[in-house]
């Protein structure tokens, strides 16, 4: 089962789309459809590397997801991919529950801190804490609320 999975993520971490080939070439800059899709493709082989590793994909400690480069680069990608992250989140994606540890490095936050906020999960705490500190996200948390009715 797991070598099926290891495929399919494999696949789709090296298969890019004829929409993100047109891409390629253009600057990665934040906002643009190219950071966009960048942050994708480093997500797809985040997670394609995370399966690959046996002692990875079955493991609960977050920081065999967090400490991988392939997380690293996502996170190195700054406060650009925030809206994406939190897209992913909201949308509950394979290895969602590891993405709020990106928010809190790129934003410098230390995890402990998110044990005040309300809430059952740290995603959710992750989430609320960014939408509290920036406009714009708690935007995109509001619209999507909306669109779930």
């Amino acid at each position: 089962m797991l070598r099926v999975i290891r495929f399919f993520l494999l696949l789709l971490a090296a298969n890019l789309g004829a929409e993100e080939k047109t891409f390629l070439n253009e600057p990665a800059v934040p906002g643009t459809l190219s950071y966009e899709l960048l942050y994708k493709r480093r997500y797809h082989e985040w997670m394609a590397a995370a399966y690959a590793d046996r002692s990875i994909a079955i493991s609960s400690n977050y920081l065999k997801f967090t400490e991988m480069p392939e997380f690293k680069a996502i996170v190195q990608m700054g406060e650009g991919i925030l809206p994406y992250l939190v897209q992913d989140i909201r949308d509950r994606v394979d290895g969602f529950y590891y993405l709020h540890y990106a928010i809190i490095e790129i934003k410098g936050w230390a995890a402990r801190e998110l044990v005040d906020y309300v809430g059952s999960d740290y995603p959710q705490k992750a989430l609320s804490r960014l939408a509290a500190e920036d406009k714009d996200i708690k935007e995109i948390l509001e619209r999507r609320r909306i669109n779930k009715k």
